[in-house]
């Protein structure tokens, strides 16, 4: 026994005498950010970006007139995918795109016959056509803004035109594309429509828009997943302007309202509204956007929630170039934002999301070439392109 423990003693002196090198912990890879723009892309109109289903990024928009819907796709460095982009005879305009389990649904808005035709289009992973469902009631038919993937579904909002008044519409279908909740309408005074949409818990809804007899009002419609109102639904939020609400965002506290309106110069101005989970504005909300990027005619047209808890968006600045701004859990702008990408030409974004490593990509246009052409930004987690 004592020559065990004294054998053990000796390998364990051994051990600790022994030289090692150091192992150094992994190396930080540095975030791939870049500015890409192809003049073959010209008159391509961007509506959204999402990451497609083998990383690339899906680009989604309107060009040419008559206008048609087109589909074009980048690879992670921001080069053009071979046999993009593709152009679709319908939806003349796709509004919202969203990567399904089998491939892609677009939403969009076709005229058949001088009539509107709101469809959903279900496209395979290869961007094959799988189906088309249409949302009309065979007279009217709706302008169709978001698409939500759930998991029982997707879910479609917008606006219905219907004896000669604008109305806030929905409707679900299952991820076969099958109607499951029948297109409905919420009937209410005034124009009225629905133009964002975020899932509460998977089931339930919340969506903004506006009614013009409540013109300094944000609406917010609460929807189950019957297409029904609760909630005390619509609820409004004053605003003190003539608003129009049309980007949301879930954070932590609850939602960031995105929107614009008039002020008493007839200058187009921003606002950023935050409420609550149940819709009751927060004291923290500031409402002019100008504050933020010191300028007074900032607009911005895309928001989005980040890993963070808290949210980003997007707009062009009075000098005509892409702006990024970055807010916390809490609401409050981050220290380093607003970042302003300064380029010759004018720059416009549309939309933005956030990267598996933290950054932004963001997708707008930009004639510096002298048509307008796409143009993608890739940021690293500080809203920085390093080359």
């Amino acid at each position: 026994m004592k020559v065990k423990i004294l054998s053990v003693l000796v390998l364990i002196l051994l051990l600790f005498s022994c030289d090692y090198d150091v192992i150094d912990p992994d190396p930080v890879i540095p975030a791939i950010t870049f500015r890409k723009t192809n003049p073959a892309d010209k008159n391509l109109i961007p509506t959204k970006i999402i990451r497609g289903h083998d990383g690339k990024y899906v680009i989604s928009g309107s060009q040419g007139d008559p206008v048609q819907g087109f589909v074009t796709m980048v690879d992670s460095i921001g080069n053009s995918v071979s046999d993009f982009p593709i152009i679709y005879p319908s939806p003349s305009l796709i509004t919202d795109i969203v990567k399904t389990n089998s491939g892609y649904a677009f939403i969009g808005d076709i005229f058949v016959n001088n009539v509107l035709v709101s469809t959903l289009a279900l496209y395979s992973k290869d961007f094959d056509w799988i189906k088309t469902t249409t949302f009309n009631n065979g007279v009217q038919a709706p302008l169709v803004f978001d698409v939500i993937k759930t998991s029982s579904g997707l879910a479609v909002s917008g606006n219905f035109y219907i004896n000669s008044t604008w109305n806030r519409f929905f409707a679900k279908t299952n991820l076969n594309g099958d109607i499951i909740v029948s297109p409905k309408t919420f009937d209410l005074l005034g124009n009225q429509g629905l133009t964002a949409m975020e899932s509460l818990d998977g089931n339930n809804y919340l969506a903004i828009g506006a009614n013009d007899l409540k013109s300094t009002n944000i609406m917010l419609t609460f929807i189950n997943q019957n297409g029904n109102e609760f909630n005390n639904s619509p609820k409004y939020i004053e605003n003190n302007q003539i608003s129009f609400a049309y980007g949301m965002a879930k954070y932590s506290k609850g939602y960031a309202i995105l929107g614009k309106y008039d002020d008493a110069f007839k200058r187009t101005e921003c606002f950023l509204v935050l409420c609550d989970k149940n819709g009751n504005k927060l004291s923290s909300s500031l409402e002019h956007l100008g504050v933020y990027a010191d300028r007074s005619n900032f607009y911005s047209s895309g928001i989005i929630n980040t890993a963070e808890g808290g949210f980003a968006l997007v707009g062009q600045s009075a000098s005509n170039n892409i702006v990024l701004l970055i807010f916390d859990n809490n609401g409050i702008q981050l220290s380093n934002s607003p970042i302003e990408y300064a380029h010759s030409g004018i720059q416009n974004a549309q939309d933005v999301i956030q990267t598996e490593d933290g950054g932004f990509a963001i997708v707008g246009t930009t004639n510096e070439h002298g048509n307008d052409e796409l143009l993608i930004l890739k940021t690293d987690k500080d809203g920085k392109i390093n080359n």
